[in-house]
């Protein structure tokens, strides 16, 4: 080195990599790049982020060959506790839910039924005023036949509250059909009103049901739509609790049609209190084998409760029924049993607390109105206010009790 000059030597790794050397940094990079591209893409879906986080809450053990359910009964039970009164004042908000879970006592109740039933059966109660529920098979996927008429009513409502546009007289008087009178051809102009299966499986991903949807691809019919006991529950659920995604006024108006729907082939109305008011829908289908399909806001004991029952592939219809009856009167036996004194089966004689089906008792002796009269009363407004704004029903709109 030389006096005021420095000497530099230049670094053996300096200048071009090789070519080996820029092939394993390309390929480092590829990785590390498509790695980050990778997790991106897994975190923003539900099955990626349960890979990258590990699942947030442990399965629970499901017994007697029960499986676990999709939509949570709890979670419908838990809204029930914190929004309903309770008797003896049990379940405050401040105290938390008491949720009772009867699933593996259904199971052993229903061992008579499911042993000499020759179809496959589904059924689910929850009791909005203590909490209790129980169900058996509940995310069994089976057809659901003519019972698809209570979700296609609650998606027409629904993408009217979305638009802010009323529901038209033509409309009214379908649904009037459909519900009251079975009407298949009220419910395929409903059912192509709605955008069909796209439409359907739309609206239903608002009103949380995850596993309603056509059986088969191809299939466009709605008689070919398959939905499971969860999915009745949350249909029912929608329909009954304040923060739902439809508003009051169409709650009211869903519930008052149900009020009025015919109830000689009803699965679940025997499992109200005698004479108590009822919102249902039913749906028989037969081909290749007879569908059986009913839901209802039922009063019992003063208890107000949601029942769902489903059974597919039965041989005959008769049988069909008398097990789906037994089923949904053995959910409701367990979820709420008759108060002490009563007899278990006789049902309750007192004065209904109020609820959402209160104002169906006030016309339970009247005859159930034709399509064109319930197609005339007061619709309800059009609004894109949600449920959480809107005050909750203080009863069903006044229509005819089955």
């Amino acid at each position: 080195m030389r006096w005021g000059i420095e000497d530099t030597k230049v670094p053996s790794h300096a200048g071009r990599l090789r070519p080996l050397e820029r092939y394993v940094f390309a390929v480092v990079f590829s990785l590390m790049a498509s790695f980050v591209v990778l997790a991106a893409f897994l975190a923003n879906t539900p099955r990626g982020h349960v890979l990258l986080t590990g699942p947030s809450v442990a399965p629970r053990a499901v017994s007697n060959g029960l499986s676990a359910q999709k939509v949570g009964l709890g979670h419908l039970s838990q809204h029930a506790r914190t929004s309903h009164a309770v008797p003896g004042g049990r379940g405050s908000p401040s105290a938390g839910p008491n949720v009772q879970l009867n699933d593996a006592e259904l199971a052993t109740a229903l061992r008579p039924v499911v042993g000499g039933d020759r179809g496959r059966l589904a059924v689910g109660a929850i009791d909005l005023t203590s909490g209790s529920s129980a169900s058996y098979n509940s995310d069994t996927a089976l057809r659901g036949g003519g019972l698809v008429t209570a979700d296609i009513l609650a998606v027409l409502l629904l993408q009217h509250q979305q638009t802010g546009t009323p529901v038209s007289a033509g409309e009214a008087e379908l649904a009037a059909n459909m519900m009251q009178n079975s009407d298949s051809a009220a419910t395929t102009q409903l059912w192509t009103l709605v955008g069909g299966a796209a439409g359907l499986a739309a609206a239903n991903s608002t009103l949380k049901l995850h596993d309603t949807a056509m059986m088969a691809v191809g299939r466009t019919n709605w008689r070919w739509t398959r939905t499971t006991v969860a999915d009745q529950l949350q249909l029912l659920a929608d329909l009954t609790r304040p923060r739902s995604p439809l508003n009051a006024a169409y709650r009211d108006y869903a519930l008052g049609l149900m009020a009025s729907a015919p109830a000689q082939h009803s699965s679940v109305l025997g499992a109200a209190s005698g004479g108590a008011p009822a919102a249902i829908a039913d749906g028989s289908l037969l081909g290749p084998r007879w569908v059986i399909g009913s839901i209802g806001v039922l009063q019992r004991h003063d208890h107000e409760v949601l029942v769902a029952v489903l059974s597919d592939r039965n041989p005959a219809q008769t049988p069909g029924v008398t097990a789906a009856r037994a089923a949904a009167g053995a959910a409701a036996d367990l979820v709420t049993p008759a108060p002490a004194g009563d007899p278990a089966d006789q049902g309750s004689t007192a004065s209904p607390a109020p609820s959402t089906t209160a104002s169906a008792q006030s016309s339970a002796q009247s005859p159930a109105p034709s399509a064109a009269q319930s197609a005339a009363q007061p619709l309800p407004q059009p609004s894109t206010q949600t449920s959480a704004q809107t005050p909750a029903p203080a009863s069903a709109q006044a229509h005819t009790s089955p």
